[in-house]
Parts: structure tokens; sequence; C-alpha cells
């Protein structure tokens, strides 16, 4: 059966990410991530839409335009991180990440400036970069700004810090709070869509309704929403 030579050009090459100086990348990469279940109500009409005209409308508000270009982009975005290493995060969070910079990239766009194949893979490595060169200015910070346990907050050696740490919990529960970690993280890498795992990244990092709804080019009332169903997972999970 013969091949359509357009709908073959149509897929744009894969470009090689540059790598970030930090180290190699470990070995048993999990990439590619699965791509996530299909939303329902989808427009098939919409799917068929050029990314240009499909920027536009993510950037007019429409979620399903977003979705459709996240999972036109899922594995390319895959591609674009799977490259980096940051000490002490591992290939899903780098993942998130790369989706954070991909949705900045939709929000950024100037249709008709560029590809915008090309536009969000500038963004994705520029979101990268910055993410591993704060990782590592915070984990470089100098020890001079923790409190020494034999002092206590305001400099009094008399009410020493260490006696004010409440003891351990028990062993109990600390298996149930693991319990609990667990199904919570198996939520958050295969229960939520690309939408609500941006969401819940920018929330762990304290950015406001308002800035997360910049950042995702959408409005604070998405933001409350998706918040909202992910805490509801997650109950559901624990």
């Amino acid at each position: 059966m013969a091949l359509d030579p357009q709908a073959h050009a149509e897929q744009p090459a894969p470009v090689p990410a540059a790598r970030v100086p930090v180290g190699d990348s470990p070995p048993g990469s999990r990439f590619p991530p699965p791509l996530p279940s299909r939303s329902h109500g989808l427009s098939r009409s919409q799917a068929e839409l050029s990314d240009d005209e499909l920027v536009k409308q993510a950037q007019s508000g429409d979620s399903q335009a977003q979705e459709i270009l996240l999972r036109r982009y899922w594995f390319q975005v895959s591609h674009w991180t799977h490259r980096y290493f940051l000490p002490g995060a591992d290939h899903d969070d780098l993942f998130q990440e790369g989706l954070i910079g991909f949705l900045k990239a939709i929000h950024d766009y100037l249709p008709g400036s560029s590809s915008f194949g090309s536009f969000a893979r500038l963004c994705v490595r520029r979101h990268l970069i910055s993410t591993v060169k704060e990782r590592n200015r915070f984990k470089h910070q100098p020890l001079n700004r923790y409190t020494p346990l034999h002092l206590s907050l305001d400099g009094d050696e008399e009410h020493p810090l260490l006696e004010t740490l409440p003891g351990g919990p028990d062993p109990e529960t600390i298996a149930l709070a693991r319990e609990q970690l667990d199904a919570a993280r198996h939520v958050i890498r295969h229960c939520l869509s690309p939408f609500e795992a941006s969401v819940l990244v920018l929330y762990t990092k304290g950015l406001t309704y308002q800035e997360m709804a910049s950042a995702l080019s959408t409005h604070a009332k998405s933001i409350d929403n998706a918040l909202c169903r992910i805490k509801q997972k997650i109950l559901q999970a624990t």
C-alpha cells in the first residue's frame, strides 16, 4: 500500500535537545511516558487544524485546543526533556517541567512569526535550563543561613532548638504515611491530565492563581477547578 507523502512530511523531524552540563542521564529511562487517556468531547474537525490555528484558539481560552496541542507534541516534549538530568529529580519531574515550558510556548507564540514546533522546543529548552540553574543555586546556598541545633531560633543557647523538636513518629504512623504517599504519587503520575499535572507543579512552587493562569494561558477559575479535581483524585486514592 502506497504511503501518503504529504502526511509523512507534516511530522517534524525530532531535534536533539542540548544537554545541560550537570551529569549524564541515568540508565533505565522510562521514557517516553504513556500518552494520557483521550478526553471526551474532543472535536474531530478541531484536531485537523494546523498548529497556528490551534494556538490562536488556545490563547483565547479554548482548553480543547490546548489539549490537542499537548497530545500532538506529547512525545516530542518527552524527546526534548529525556536528555536532561537534574540531581534529586527523576524523568517524570523533568517531563512535567517540560510540559510547563510547552504551555508557556502556547501562551507566548505569535502565529506566523516562525514554526510553532521550533518555538516550542526553544521554550522547553529554556525552561529546563532555568529549572536546572535554580535547583543548583538552591543546592549551593551557604550553610550559615541555617540555624545550628545547639542554638534556638533567636540564638539563645539555654533553650536549644534540638530540645524543642518533637519526637519522631512511631513505626505504624510512618508505614501509613508511606502508603498514602505512594497512593498520591500514583495519582500524580497516572491519573492527572497534562493540564492538571502542570497546575500541580506550579502550585507546589508557590505561584498564585493569577500567576498560574497567566503561565498556562487560561483563567483563574480553570486553575481553581483543576486544583479541586486534583484534591479529589488524591483523596479518593488515599
